[in-house]
């Protein structure tokens, strides 16, 4: 005989979780109502994306909400119902899942969630928490979630849903806002040298105080030494320490120094001065002159190397003039061919005159001076003066006791050599009347008075 009525219970259940399953119990029987043995009915569910269900019945859940559970046996069906409901059986607190420990920094804010779920573990969504912080004078908290540090210490908080409730702890901590060089400014060693002082930065919070607990990393730049170490961790003073050997090429070496949470580094610098018995200098002019008191028309410039004849750049050069004048770098280092130069003004007198450049920091550390000379030249004769032979008085006749001696000058008061001058008495004679200066700008002569007595005078033109 066929099937005739089919009955399905429960006509309704609810699961609490996701993956619950709720058992469904099919009867079949004919028309006398007796049991019929061997039916095979066939399952299904109005909504499989809240319930399946298993030929056997089981009916498992999917996501929540509410669905039809039916039984089809040939041309009867019978539905039943399932809910999902899901329960809340434990809140998760923090920034993801898994947070055990929430760090904040003082004056950050952070937006915390609440995640309610079920018995096995799956979310629930549209679930709205309460929130609390056990002491709001470490952090504030607000309705939603919403988190910001004060000062530096622990606390919990607690989010519930639906009477379950989640905790975590917090630590407000004091990050680092600034990081600044307290010890080991402006050092020199030679290449290749520690330098006497460790380099010490010092970590500050917003407020100016130590922020101690802070990594720091110590960075060179490549090729230039050695530090040790290149990473400690602040004091109590905010305080972190690290020696540093400088690279072998002389000139100025930088360390790069970074603390947690500061996005800047800071730049330290050494000078690496030349090793003396590794470094050679040489002037780059021989010959040089010029008019007294003027600039030289061309630059004068040294190279300094090492011994292997590799360009040092970058190193200090100074520059003295010895006997007046002035001079100006044109830059106050060797570039990258180790060349430095300067312009030389000479000083306003005739003769052979010095420059001197200093390589390094110093005579103290046994690089030699170089010099280099120059000869200073007279200018165009612009007057003349009359040295000595002057208002002397003699008898008619005779000759003058000293020597006319006159100086041809330039512009600057300088002797003026190889000036031609032409000497016309009044009365008497010369020794002689064409003259020509000599290398200071001098020139003499003997001058006898005529026959008569009186005033005589003597003119003296240059020829130029």
């Amino acid at each position: 005989m066929g099937a005739a009525w089919v009955g399905l219970r429960p006509g309704i259940d609810t699961a609490y979780a996701i993956g619950d399953t709720v058992h469904y119990a099919a009867t079949v029987t004919d028309k006398n109502g007796s049991i019929l043995v061997g039916a095979r009915p066939v399952w299904t569910t109005g909504d499989s994306s809240i319930a399946t269900v298993l030929p056997d019945g089981s009916a498992i859940a999917r996501g929540p909400g509410k669905t039809m559970v039916s039984v089809v046996v040939g041309k009867l069906v019978t539905h039943s119902r399932i809910v999902v409901r899901q329960r809340v059986a434990n809140v998760e607190v923090g920034r993801a899942a898994g947070d055990s420990l929430i760090v904040l920094p003082e004056g950050a804010e952070l937006q915390l969630r609440a995640r309610a779920t079920d018995s096995r573990g799956y979310a629930i969504a549209g679930m709205t928490a309460s929130w609390h912080i056990d002491d709001n004078s470490i952090a504030g908290l607000d309705s939603a979630g919403l988190l910001s540090g004060r000062v530096a210490g622990r606390t919990a908080i607690a989010a519930k849903i639906e009477g379950v409730s989640g905790r975590s702890s917090v630590s407000v901590v004091t990050p680092a806002t600034a990081i600044d060089l307290v010890a080991g400014i402006n050092q020199r060693a030679l290449a290749g040298k520690t330098l006497p002082q460790p380099v010490v930065v010092r970590a500050t919070n917003r407020r100016g105080g130590p922020a101690a607990g802070k990594r720091v990393n110590f960075r060179l730049t490549d090729g230039q030494g050695l530090i040790d170490p290149a990473n400690a961790t602040t004091d109590a003073d905010g305080r972190a320490r690290t020696t540093w050997t400088l690279g072998s090429y002389p000139g100025r070496q930088t360390l790069f120094a970074t603390v947690e949470n500061v996005d800047s580094a800071l730049a330290i610098s050494a000078e690496a001065d030349p090793v003396p018995s590794n470094t050679r200098v040489v002037a780059l002019t021989e010959t040089l002159s010029a008019q007294a008191g003027s600039e030289l028309p061309d630059t004068v410039a040294v190279r300094v190397t090492d011994s292997t004849g590799r360009v040092l750049g970058d190193v200090p050069v100074r520059w003295t003039v010895v006997d007046g004048g002035s001079v100006a770098a044109i830059s106050a280092r060797t570039d990258s061919l180790g060349v430095a130069s300067a312009r030389w003004t000479l000083a306003k007198k005739t003769g052979t005159q010095r420059l001197r450049a200093q390589i390094g920091g110093g005579s103290v550390l046994g690089i030699p001076p170089v010099t280099i000379s120059a000869n200073a030249l007279a200018g165009a004769a612009t007057g003349m003066v009359v040295v000595s032979g002057d208002a002397q008085r003699a008898a008619a006749g005779a000759e003058l006791p000293r020597w006319i001696v006159v100086l041809v000058v330039d512009e600057n008061g300088s002797g003026v050599a190889g000036a031609a001058l032409s000497l016309a008495p009044s009365a008497g004679t010369l020794s002689d009347s064409a003259l020509v200066t000599d290398s200071v700008g001098s020139a003499r002569t003997r001058w006898t008075m005529g026959h008569s007595a009186g005033d005589h005078t003597l003119a003296v033109h240059h020829e130029g």
